[in-house]
């Protein structure tokens, strides 16, 4: 058979790259169709404000001239300013069971990469470090919950036929039974405020911009130190945001500050997944209409991320935050988490308090390129 691998730079070739995917996931009960979109939208150098300070390629396997195996890259040369070397990501990889595809799609992927300054090829991320990432390694049988990764088993394999190895675990946790967990263990009644002045309260989509400014602050300064994070730009933040009226409600974003300045942050999301199945037929703007009316009726509450101050990581605050979730809570059925690592131990302490045990594992994976 005759292979070849190619850059995905013109409108045919791109279009090729996106049916990809509904191609191989047509007999999957679990893939989530309209995500095409926003992938799409999330892949474009002009829309995107990541992409300001990145480069981005997209690379396509064709067998008999069809595309079996595709990858999109990403250079930021920043992460080269705070590591000292040049860390090139891959991400959106979906490919046939075919080893030899996916081995020259990553030969041609990692001489792009070495020929642009990198020397370590890691991923899967979608494309970068606040967005859905990882491989999923396990637990097949089960959906994926929204902002959970989802691929094939074979996956695995596949990468690891092309050079990869698993460079760092990351992991979702799940309550099933989140409501009387927190009424039995902890009450139904919490604090909005403390003595020493903090105060918690749920997002004022009155001036959604200036909330998401204090949002931002409080993340750039709270992941400082985590796993490839890179401060997040006011650009890129609004334009991951812009759909969170979509997933989310205002009394599942809280804010804690204190004298007006923000220091810690909890957002939660409904699991909209199960609805967006329902309605995988409808064209996008209905689709969105729809999702407005009924993303409340989700009975499945995701912990989207959490973030606090450094300076005030042993104040008040974590228990302002705590109380706040265990408030949303007693709304739900069941609680999950986006994912999470073992070496975040407050945040894995905090989880183990509310009842989340371990659910899915999911693999960075990596390879140096010299």
């Amino acid at each position: 058979m005759g292979y070849e691998a190619i850059e995905a730079n013109s409108w045919s070739l791109r279009r090729a790259f996106f049916k990809l995917t509904a191609r191989l996931y047509a007999d999957d009960p679990f893939y989530i169709p309209t995500t095409g979109s926003y992938v799409k939208e999330t892949l474009d150098a002009e829309k995107n404000p990541y992409f300001r300070n990145s480069s981005l390629r997209l690379f396509l396997c064709l067998r008999n001239g069809n595309p079996v195996a595709r990858t999109a890259v990403v250079i930021n040369p920043l992460y080269k300013e705070k590591t000292g070397e040049g860390i090139a990501f891959f991400g959106f990889f979906e490919a046939e069971n075919d080893p030899e595809a996916v081995a020259i799609l990553f030969r041609r992927a990692s001489e792009y990469c070495k020929a642009n300054g990198a020397a370590i090829l890691e991923g899967p991320y979608n494309p970068n470090h606040y967005s859905d990432l990882g491989l999923q390694t396990e637990a097949f049988d089960k959906p994926p919950a929204f902002f959970q990764t989802h691929n094939p088993p074979y996956y695995e394999a596949l990468l690891t036929n092309a050079g990869f190895r698993r460079s760092f675990e990351i992991h979702t946790r799940k309550n099933p039974d989140i409501r009387q967990f927190v009424a039995r263990n902890f009450g139904t009644t919490f604090s909005t405020a403390s003595s020493s002045g903090f105060n918690a309260r749920q997002l004022d989509m009155r001036n959604l911009d200036g909330e998401l400014a204090k949002v931002r602050e409080v993340y750039n300064d709270a992941f400082e130190s985590n796993w490839r994070f890179l401060p997040v730009s006011r650009e890129e933040y609004a334009f991951t945001a812009k759909y969170i009226k979509y997933v989310s409600s205002p009394e599942l974003n809280i804010i804690v500050e204190k004298e007006g300045v923000p220091y810690g942050v909890l957002q939660c999301v409904y699991d909209i997944n199960p609805l967006l199945i329902s309605l995988r037929r409808l064209p996008i703007p209905l689709l969105y209409w729809q999702l407005m009316r009924e993303r409340r009726q989700s009975r499945n509450l995701i912990i989207y991320a959490a973030g606090i101050r450094k300076e005030a990581r042993h104040s008040e605050v974590t228990k302002l935050l705590f109380d706040a979730l265990c408030r949303i809570c007693l709304r739900f059925d069941s609680l999950e988490t986006t994912w999470m690592y073992d070496d975040n131990s407050p945040a894995v302490r905090i989880a183990k308090a509310l009842g989340l045990e371990r659910d899915k594992n999911f693999w960075i994976l990596g390879k140096r390129l010299d």
